[in-house]
């Protein structure tokens, strides 16, 4: 969710029960707002953050949203303007000397954030701040080191060598090992509700040099793919604008008139879904989605979370190479607008796989001069990643599981399954490395919902106490596969601090068990064996041992998970309701 407290406006309560008439601002006394704000570019009334009243106020409005309405995180807006440091020095507070003041180190702002993000992770544990930041980043190293994740502004960089031009088309930045982070925290982007639109830019500025020429559609639309290619295998997390997969080539000052304005920032935009019909636009649409779907294979997530990362991203000729033990990439591309030619060394020798194209190339591990024409671009894997990615002919519903003192009980549901040979359960004790423990045949009933159950009764992950991580490899009739989700199960030890009963439950009740005291709140979240949550809350354990009742009065006859965090531990099991 986009949260907004950096300030707010006249009708708000906070700014009307305090408010000084004479000067039309908050009054002198107004335990929410400064009654001038303290930094550039502040709308509306300035809170101030180191006042209790608003710490008690940000405290209420995360528990409310976090709790109620059980979002996983905010995007906190204007983030640099929480904070009682004056960067101001004139009337209106917008001279260059303010602006850089304001952006400098600044400790009593890191002592802010982390005591809303504290809050954060006592309400809801691995809930999502994302900061709207752009401070110096010694200052950002402390966020992003600490678990917070910022925005990374690319895109003058981005739009400028989609255009062919060679002065700011450094992409180094928008790498979190450029900027000595140790935490994978930065959200790089190439549009934003604030930037420009790289196609518009394009077809108005775009460089040329004889007949190829940037502000032909195409051409644009093909630099543009060059570029999400670079910006989609870069680790870390990654922000995508609205109708940027289609080359949405509107101004983001286009007005309802058709003409542009700076004051129709916020004006609607034409909503053109009839851009998917035009076919280079569908190329560009289906190099984000084939990327993405790269992204989401569960066994490469440490590609695009590693620090590993080499590149040469300061030339025309852009290299960057990306390197796992699941994954090696090699993305090389030419955002000249001549023929470029570099010398790049592949990771390994042997075959890479041309991913969005097709075809191989055999690397030789010593340097190799490529020549690349103006656009040109390629995204090579080091494995045969399309069996991965492509969907399986069936949907996978769930796949959970549960410890008891004699296995550990797998349960998955599926639906609409057509030509499925089997399932290969895999289990791993870190993780990472994954090994198959045992096949079960698929029953390929395309109607209905089905349901799978396999129990490991390995003595190694029974007694084990560690938490052990478990996976389906769905294969299909003609060899191809697809990776589920990663079930995670608790270690025995926690196992036995927990339980429910009675299961299945025929009441108004299902009941924690506590074996051992908890002294911290439990977050409880209710699934069902489609992932659909049905509550989400905390309950306190009032320090003590005992049975923590679990309403499920509202819960229809059916199958449910119930997952438990505390500060410390967290569980996962099935239960049954039969009213």
């Amino acid at each position: 969710m986009d949260m907004v407290l950096n300030h707010a406006f006249g009708s708000s309560p906070t700014v009307q029960m305090y408010w000084n008439p004479a000067l039309s601002r908050p009054a002198d006394n107004n335990p929410w707002h400064n009654p001038v704000a303290k930094h550039p570019f502040n709308v509306g009334f300035d809170f101030n953050h180191e006042s209790q009243a608003t710490k008690d106020l940000v405290d209420k409005v995360i528990e409310h949203w976090l709790t109620k309405y059980n979002i996983d995180g905010f995007r906190w807006d204007l983030a640099k303007g929480f904070t009682q440091v004056n960067s101001c020095t004139t009337a209106n507070c917008d001279q260059a000397s303010e602006v850089s003041n304001w952006g400098k180190y600044d400790s009593s702002r890191i002592a802010i954030w982390q005591r809303i993000y504290s809050k954060m992770k006592a309400t809801v544990p691995n809930s999502y701040c994302i900061l709207e930041m752009f401070a110096d980043n010694s200052e950002e190293t402390i966020y992003a080191n600490n678990g917070m994740m910022l925005w990374g502004n690319l895109n003058y960089n981005f739009n400028q060598a989609t255009m062919g031009y060679s002065d700011g088309w450094d992409f180094n930045w928008g790498i979190y090992k450029s900027r000595n982070w140790a935490q994978p925290g930065l959200v790089t982007y190439q549009e934003s509700h604030d930037e420009e639109r790289l196609m518009y830019k394009n077809e108005q500025y775009g460089n040329s040099n004889g007949s190829y020429n940037v502000k032909d559609i195409n051409t644009g639309l093909k630099r543009n793919e060059m570029a999400t290619a670079f910006w989609a295998m870069i680790p870390a997390p990654k922000m995508l604008w609205q109708f940027g997969e289609l080359g949405y080539n509107y101004s983001i000052n286009t007005c309802e008139n058709g003409t542009i304005d700076n004051n129709c920032r916020t004006s609607p935009k034409p909503i053109r879904w009839d851009y998917l019909t035009n076919p280079n636009r569908k190329a560009l649409y289906d190099v984000y989605a084939k990327l993405f779907k790269l992204r989401n294979v569960p066994n490469f997530l440490p590609t695009f979370v590693t620090n590993d990362v080499t590149y040469n991203l300061n030339s025309g000729f852009k290299w960057l190479q990306v390197n796992s033990d699941s994954l090696k990439i090699m993305v090389i591309g030419n955002f000249d607008v001549v023929p470029a030619t570099a010398t790049v060394t592949f990771q390994h020798a042997g075959n890479w796989y041309n991913y969005l194209s097709g075809g191989t190339r055999t690397a030789t591990r010593t340097a190799e001069s490529i020549t690349l024409q103006p656009g040109e671009y390629y995204v090579y894997v080091n494995k045969n990643a399309d069996s991965l990615v492509n969907t399986l002919p069936l949907k996978l519903l769930s796949f959970t599981g549960r410890r008891s003192s004699a296995d550990i009980s797998l349960i998955w549901a599926t639906t609409t399954e057509v030509n499925v040979k089997h399932f290969i359960i895999q289990r791993s004790f870190d993780g990472v490395q994954f090994s198959g423990i045992g096949t079960v045949s698929a029953k390929n009933v395309s109607d209905g919902q089905l349901t799978y159950n396999y129990a490991d009764k390995d003595p190694l992950a029974v007694k084990t106490d560690k938490k052990l991580y478990y996976r389906l490899k769905m294969v299909d009739i003609d060899g191809k596969y697809s990776y589920s989700n990663v079930a995670v199960i608790n270690s025995s030890a926690a196992v036995k601090h927990f339980s429910l009963y009675p299961n299945p439950v025929k009441g108004s009740q299902l009941f924690i068990s506590l074996d051992k005291p908890i002294y911290s709140a439990l977050n409880i979240k209710i699934e069902d064996v489609t992932g659909r949550v049905y509550d989400r809350y905390v309950l306190s354990t009032n320090n003590t041992n005992g049975n923590i009742p679990v309403n499920v009065k509202n819960l229809t006859n059916g199958t449910y998970v119930i997952k438990v965090e505390t500060s410390k531990e967290s569980f996962i099991q099935q239960f049954v309701v039969q009213h």
